[in-house]
């Protein structure tokens, strides 16, 4: 049974999502579409990358992943690309660097002929696409190998030995603030020096990680590492992101005592 998942920012309502599912099925009637995530801000490629990076492994190898995020140029190419088992269809649009940490192992454009930039039938293409994968097809027999492609520079820490400068790159559904410090680098640095966390204004700090969301009184700040390992702002039974006026690239710093 093939499994294909859709990561939009369509938003909702929409008529999209039931149109691309409904196609799908017709030609692939055996298939399970999910979808990946609610859907991203839109135009948000910081967001939807960090979605990506941590759900798309959680699928059986051979699953289509289908992204209509970035579909902004026309004639814009449609990447296809095939990396540890799963397969991705995106645009053109420099999201690939930011989903892949490497190189992908396999990248492909599909041809003219199933693609054509922002309308409607380009996003047919994906659907053609998927069709052919989940028939058993390899990307050599209906793609072509892609060499170039468009990049984007992810947005990395910046840190000396007493400091950690962050941003918030996610903000889930409660309003939690994620941040691109992983608990790696937050250990290696820290060597089990007390901390402090500023958030971007300054007016706010913390002073120590929890392990989890419990045992705290309703309202307040705390910060913790998440599933995925990545810092995170958080407060107990409320939104973070609104109570403190926080967004994805808001400024985090970590200082550690000297």
């Amino acid at each position: 049974m093939p499994i294909i998942t859709l990561l939009s920012d369509w938003g909702t309502p929409n008529t999209y999502y039931g149109q691309i599912t409904g196609r799908l099925l017709t030609n692939i009637p055996d298939a399970r579409v999910i979808e990946l995530s609610p859907a991203v801000p839109a135009h948000d490629l910081e967001q939807a990358a960090y979605i990506l990076q941590h759900t798309c492994y959680h699928y059986p190898a051979g699953t289509v992943h289908l992204v209509f995020i970035g579909l902004n140029k026309p004639q814009q190419k449609t990447l296809l690309i095939h990396h540890d088992g799963q397969f991705f269809l995106m645009p053109d649009s420099g999201l690939i660097s930011l989903v892949f940490e490497s190189s992908p192992q396999c990248i492909f454009e599909l041809p003219l002929d199933y693609a054509d930039g922002i309308t409607f039938k380009g996003r047919i293409s994906y659907i053609t696409a998927a069709t052919l994968l989940a028939k058993g097809l390899i990307p050599e027999e209906f793609a072509v190998q892609c060499k170039t492609y468009n990049q984007l520079r992810p947005v990395r820490p910046t840190y000396n030995e007493n400091d950690i400068m962050g941003q918030i790159i996610h903000i889930d559904p409660y309003g939690n603030a994620i941040t691109n410090i992983t608990k790696g680098q937050f250990k290696h640095l820290q060597q089990s020096r007390p901390f402090t966390i500023y958030l971007e204004d300054h007016s706010s700090k913390i002073e120590k990680i929890n392990a989890d969301y419990t045992n705290k009184n309703t309202g307040e700040l705390m910060a913790l590492f998440n599933s995925n390992n990545h810092l995170e702002i958080a407060v107990s039974q409320g939104n973070a992101a609104q109570l403190l006026n926080l967004s994805t690239n808001s400024e985090i710093r970590v200082k550690f005592e000297i």
